[in-house]
Protein backbone atom coordinates (compact mmCIF):
# COMPACT_ATOMS: atom_id res chain seq x y z
CA UNK A 1 0.00 0.00 0.00
CA UNK A 2 1.67 3.37 -1.19
CA UNK A 3 1.53 6.20 1.62
CA UNK A 4 0.17 9.61 0.03
CA UNK A 5 2.80 12.71 -0.22
CA UNK A 6 1.37 15.25 1.59
CA UNK A 7 2.59 18.27 0.14
CA UNK A 8 2.91 21.78 2.43
CA UNK A 9 3.62 24.99 1.38
CA UNK A 10 6.91 26.05 0.18
CA UNK A 11 8.77 28.94 1.28
CA UNK A 12 7.59 31.11 -1.46
CA UNK A 13 4.27 30.80 -1.42
CA UNK A 14 4.06 31.11 2.95
CA UNK A 15 6.30 34.86 1.87
CA UNK A 16 3.80 36.03 -0.49
CA UNK A 17 0.93 35.28 2.12
CA UNK A 18 2.62 37.11 4.64
CA UNK A 19 3.41 40.10 2.21
CA UNK A 20 -0.48 40.47 1.29
CA UNK A 21 -1.34 40.38 4.98
CA UNK A 22 1.59 43.16 5.75
CA UNK A 23 0.38 44.91 2.17
CA UNK A 24 -3.42 45.15 3.79
CA UNK A 25 -2.32 45.82 7.42
CA UNK A 26 -0.38 48.79 6.46
CA UNK A 27 -3.80 50.39 4.18
CA UNK A 28 -6.32 49.25 7.36
CA UNK A 29 -4.13 50.72 10.35
CA UNK A 30 -4.28 54.23 9.52
CA UNK A 31 -8.18 53.51 8.52
CA UNK A 32 -8.50 52.44 12.32
CA UNK A 33 -6.87 55.08 13.72
CA UNK A 34 -9.06 57.89 12.30
CA UNK A 35 -11.73 55.70 13.14
CA UNK A 36 -10.59 55.72 17.05
CA UNK A 37 -9.89 59.26 16.94
CA UNK A 38 -13.30 60.18 16.20
CA UNK A 39 -14.45 58.27 18.60
CA UNK A 40 -13.00 59.81 20.87
CA UNK A 41 -13.52 63.12 19.67
CA UNK A 42 -17.35 62.32 19.43
CA UNK A 43 -16.87 61.44 23.39
CA UNK A 44 -16.23 64.86 24.03
CA UNK A 45 -18.99 65.58 22.53
CA UNK A 46 -21.42 63.29 24.77
CA UNK A 47 -19.39 64.83 28.06
CA UNK A 48 -20.05 68.44 27.37
CA UNK A 49 -24.22 67.83 26.60
CA UNK A 50 -23.96 67.91 30.82
CA UNK A 51 -21.93 71.27 30.63
CA UNK A 52 -24.44 72.88 28.06
CA UNK A 53 -27.61 71.89 30.32
CA UNK A 54 -25.53 73.42 33.24
CA UNK A 55 -25.19 76.65 31.43
CA UNK A 56 -28.75 77.01 29.99
CA UNK A 57 -30.34 76.53 33.50
CA UNK A 58 -28.58 78.80 34.92
CA UNK A 59 -29.14 81.30 31.97
CA UNK A 60 -33.41 80.85 32.67
CA UNK A 61 -32.60 80.93 36.83
CA UNK A 62 -30.63 84.15 36.10
CA UNK A 63 -31.57 85.73 32.99
CA UNK A 64 -27.68 85.85 31.39
CA UNK A 65 -24.79 83.52 30.81
CA UNK A 66 -21.84 83.99 33.24
CA UNK A 67 -19.01 86.03 32.68
CA UNK A 68 -16.52 86.31 35.66
CA UNK A 69 -15.99 83.43 38.46
CA UNK A 70 -17.91 83.22 41.74
CA UNK A 71 -15.04 85.10 43.44
CA UNK A 72 -15.40 87.99 41.16
CA UNK A 73 -12.04 87.38 39.02
CA UNK A 74 -12.36 87.92 35.60
CA UNK A 75 -12.75 85.72 32.93
CA UNK A 76 -9.67 86.36 31.11
CA UNK A 77 -7.89 83.03 30.31
CA UNK A 78 -9.57 80.85 32.71
CA UNK A 79 -12.17 78.58 33.18
CA UNK A 80 -15.62 79.64 35.02
CA UNK A 81 -16.87 76.24 35.54
CA UNK A 82 -16.87 77.06 39.53
CA UNK A 83 -19.69 79.56 38.43
CA UNK A 84 -21.95 77.54 36.41
CA UNK A 85 -21.69 74.81 39.68
CA UNK A 86 -19.73 72.72 36.94
CA UNK A 87 -17.17 70.43 38.04
CA UNK A 88 -13.09 71.75 37.33
CA UNK A 89 -12.46 71.20 33.58
CA UNK A 90 -9.68 68.69 34.19
CA UNK A 91 -12.17 66.39 36.53
CA UNK A 92 -13.86 65.74 33.06
CA UNK A 93 -10.31 63.91 31.71
CA UNK A 94 -11.30 60.25 29.94
CA UNK A 95 -9.64 58.43 26.99
CA UNK A 96 -8.37 61.20 24.68
CA UNK A 97 -10.18 64.01 26.60
CA UNK A 98 -8.43 66.66 28.98
CA UNK A 99 -10.38 69.15 30.18
CA UNK A 100 -13.65 70.37 29.58
CA UNK A 101 -14.05 74.16 30.21
CA UNK A 102 -16.51 77.14 30.04
CA UNK A 103 -16.13 81.04 30.04
CA UNK A 104 -12.05 80.48 28.06
CA UNK A 105 -11.06 84.01 26.78
CA UNK A 106 -11.72 83.21 23.06
CA UNK A 107 -15.46 83.94 24.17
CA UNK A 108 -16.47 84.34 27.87
CA UNK A 109 -20.09 81.96 27.05
CA UNK A 110 -18.25 79.02 25.37
CA UNK A 111 -17.13 75.71 26.09
CA UNK A 112 -13.47 74.37 24.96
CA UNK A 113 -13.35 70.79 24.96
CA UNK A 114 -9.38 69.37 24.73
CA UNK A 115 -7.74 66.59 23.51
CA UNK A 116 -4.78 64.69 24.17
CA UNK A 117 -2.37 65.08 21.32
CA UNK A 118 -0.84 61.84 21.90
CA UNK A 119 -4.29 59.26 22.02
CA UNK A 120 -5.33 61.15 18.44
CA UNK A 121 -2.13 60.29 16.97
CA UNK A 122 -1.38 64.03 16.55
CA UNK A 123 1.60 63.92 18.61
CA UNK A 124 4.34 64.03 16.04
CA UNK A 125 1.68 66.90 13.68
CA UNK A 126 1.29 69.48 16.42
CA UNK A 127 3.82 71.53 18.19
CA UNK A 128 4.08 71.69 21.83
CA UNK A 129 1.50 74.53 21.95
CA UNK A 130 -1.49 73.55 19.90
CA UNK A 131 -3.91 71.68 21.95
CA UNK A 132 -6.45 69.70 19.60
CA UNK A 133 -9.74 70.87 20.58
CA UNK A 134 -13.28 71.39 19.90
CA UNK A 135 -15.49 74.68 20.57
CA UNK A 136 -19.02 75.01 21.43
CA UNK A 137 -21.05 78.61 21.47
CA UNK A 138 -24.23 79.33 22.33
CA UNK A 139 -26.36 81.16 19.46
CA UNK A 140 -29.54 82.50 21.31
CA UNK A 141 -32.47 84.07 19.14
CA UNK A 142 -33.34 87.38 19.48
CA UNK A 143 -30.60 89.13 21.10
CA UNK A 144 -30.25 92.66 21.92
CA UNK A 145 -26.60 92.66 21.03
CA UNK A 146 -23.33 90.89 19.19
CA UNK A 147 -23.03 88.61 22.62
CA UNK A 148 -20.02 87.33 20.48
CA UNK A 149 -18.63 90.91 20.86
CA UNK A 150 -19.97 91.11 24.29
CA UNK A 151 -17.56 90.73 27.38
CA UNK A 152 -20.14 92.09 29.66
CA UNK A 153 -23.15 90.42 28.39
CA UNK A 154 -26.18 91.05 26.31
CA UNK A 155 -30.26 91.19 26.79
CA UNK A 156 -31.10 87.61 25.34
CA UNK A 157 -35.30 88.32 25.14
CA UNK A 158 -35.75 84.29 25.08
CA UNK A 159 -36.01 82.04 22.08
CA UNK A 160 -33.88 79.56 21.27
CA UNK A 161 -30.55 78.48 21.36
CA UNK A 162 -28.32 76.73 19.13
CA UNK A 163 -24.62 75.48 19.82
CA UNK A 164 -22.13 76.26 17.40
CA UNK A 165 -19.01 74.35 16.89
CA UNK A 166 -15.66 74.92 15.55
CA UNK A 167 -12.66 72.56 15.62
CA UNK A 168 -8.88 73.74 15.99
CA UNK A 169 -5.74 71.67 15.55
CA UNK A 170 -6.88 68.51 14.37
CA UNK A 171 -7.77 67.24 10.68
CA UNK A 172 -11.15 67.50 9.51
CA UNK A 173 -11.33 64.00 8.76
CA UNK A 174 -11.56 63.28 12.98
CA UNK A 175 -14.00 66.70 13.09
CA UNK A 176 -17.46 66.05 13.72
CA UNK A 177 -19.41 66.52 10.59
CA UNK A 178 -21.84 69.43 12.32
CA UNK A 179 -18.48 71.42 12.94
CA UNK A 180 -16.69 73.95 11.32
CA UNK A 181 -13.10 75.27 11.22
CA UNK A 182 -12.43 77.61 13.38
CA UNK A 183 -11.03 81.18 11.73
CA UNK A 184 -9.11 83.22 14.26
CA UNK A 185 -5.60 83.27 13.86
CA UNK A 186 -4.21 81.64 16.84
CA UNK A 187 -0.50 82.16 16.14
CA UNK A 188 0.72 83.61 19.17
CA UNK A 189 -0.25 81.11 21.54
CA UNK A 190 2.28 79.84 24.05
CA UNK A 191 2.28 77.93 27.24
CA UNK A 192 1.05 80.34 29.32
CA UNK A 193 -1.16 81.27 26.43
CA UNK A 194 -3.43 78.37 26.44
CA UNK A 195 -4.66 77.73 22.88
Amino acid sequence: MALKNNKGFSLIELMIVVAIIGILAMIAMPSYQEYVARTYVTEGLSVATSVQSSMIDHYISNGSFVYKHASGGSNGTSNINDTYGIAPPESFAHNAITRVATGTWWNPMGITIEYSKDKLGLSNRLPANQVPKIMLVPSPTNVESDIYLQSTGANWKGGSITWQCYYMFMPRIIAPANCQEAAKDFSTCSGTNRC
